[in-house]
């Protein structure tokens, strides 16, 4: 993850995680969700698949 390694935090606001460390997105992790909580959090899901492609098309 050394060639991806970036100082900017892609999250808006950004989480306050101590240690954390950010990569340049090369693969997009697509999983499928039941219903999403008040919070931003995502429940009830599922992992398909990675896939090469560099935007998701939809964000939470």
């Amino acid at each position: 993850m050394r060639v991806t390694a970036t100082d900017d935090c892609p999250f808006h606001p950004r989480p306050s995680l101590c240690g954390a460390h950010w990569a340049l997105p090369r693969l997009v992790g697509e999983v499928a969700y039941a219903a999403s909580a008040r919070v931003g959090l995502i429940r009830h899901s599922s992992w398909h698949r990675l896939r090469q492609r560099p935007r998701p098309r939809r964000r939470l």
